[in-house]
């Protein structure tokens, strides 16, 4: 590369800017697996009691995306067919109301198109609030 013509060099870098150009658009259409759903989504499942005979709400969390989801989840029990998801809940006023969690955890990957569910008890739904599941997408 060093012996091209300076010419050379620039349309060059003009054809490789072009097809990052035209690449782009390809990549960012058919990044979900499902267009009319959310790249990442919560769904509500159903209700169940836990072990104290609390009432939780169970949710889904699926990943529409087509590539791994990594979530970080605390080393906690949870009911039998979930995962202990740690979630965020946003007050109506903006502020995070934050839950003590154990410190020690573990990565769990998430493949294109699956789902897990988790748990939250009702009183951690406050009116006007929102719940929200931190994850990172696995790109390498």
């Amino acid at each position: 590369m060093k012996n091209l013509p300076r010419s050379t060099m620039v349309e060059l870098k003009c054809l490789a800017f072009l097809f990052l150009l035209v690449n782009f658009n390809v990549v960012v259409q058919g990044q979900k697996l499902n267009n009319k759903l959310p790249s990442v989504y919560l769904r509500f499942k159903e209700y169940v009691n836990d072990n104290d005979g609390n009432e939780r709400a169970r949710l889904t969390f699926r990943n529409n995306t087509r590539w791994p989801v990594i979530v970080v989840c605390p080393m906690e029990e949870a009911l039998k067919g979930d995962l202990p998801l740690p979630y965020i809940i946003e007050l109506d006023t903006g502020c995070r109301d934050e839950r003590l969690r154990i410190d020690v955890v573990m990565s769990t990957t998430l493949k294109p198109g699956r789902a897990v569910s988790f748990t939250v008890p009702l009183y951690d739904f406050p009116k006007g609030g929102k719940i929200y599941v931190e994850y990172s997408l696995a790109l390498w």
